[in-house]
């Protein structure tokens, strides 16, 4: 370990530190808001009855947003707080022959959709994360999704909101910030899957 005992305190790069925790403080206050967590609260009965009614839940992102669309799989299949037996949700895009076959020989901004489409009969709900709100396979695979009475949820930033209108549910985040965005889709990804295992779990519960 260096010793720091001797070094000067550098009151830029802690100002710049805190006036990041203030942007991240703003972007969390807006989840906070009625109208956000009605919107959550939807969201948690959606998910809940796709999965009680025998069907999947698809997710999708790109870049970070597809590593958490990964995590989101991975609580929800396995283990998140609560036991329970694996629940059926996919991130598309993952089979790298898949990806890389179709968007090299045909078009990227229709993977996503051509391969729900593959699985169509049997996902009832897509989880659609983008910060932006502007991804082209995020919006193709909405409009797939709509044409095929699939249920959406975005997840997204409340600017980018208004380009995901045919969403049954927008859960948008109050921040311009991508990285911000990000930081709090982890808060709300987190909530939702333990909402959803509380559905599905065979552990004792607490009396509410």
């Amino acid at each position: 370990m260096s010793d720091t005992s001797n070094s000067f305190f550098d009151s830029r790069i802690i100002d710049r530190f805190l006036s990041y925790q203030q942007q991240f403080n703003d972007a969390f206050i807006s989840i906070k808001d009625p109208e956000f967590l009605m919107q959550f609260q939807r969201a948690v009965e959606l998910s809940v009855l796709t999965l009680k009614n025998k069907k999947a839940i698809a997710v999708a992102g790109n870049g970070g947003s597809h590593s958490d669309a990964m995590h989101i799989s991975a609580e929800l299949v396995n283990q998140f707080m609560y036991t329970h037996e694996p629940l059926p949700v996919i991130t598309l895009g993952t089979n790298q022959s898949v990806l890389t076959s179709w968007s090299n020989d045909k078009s990227f901004e229709n993977q996503f959709s051509r391969e729900m489409l593959a699985y169509k009969d049997l996902i009832g709900l897509v989880i659609c994360i983008t910060t932006s709100g502007k991804s082209k396979n995020i919006l193709e695979l909405i409009a797939v999704a709509k044409k095929n009475k699939i249920k959406i949820i975005a997840l997204t930033s409340k600017p980018a909101s208004k380009y995901l209108s045919e969403c049954d549910v927008i859960l948008g985040v109050g921040s311009t910030v991508t990285s911000n965005i990000q930081e709090i889709h982890s808060i709300i990804y987190h909530a939702l899957c333990s909402e959803i295992e509380r559905a599905f779990t065979t552990d004792a519960l607490p009396s509410e």
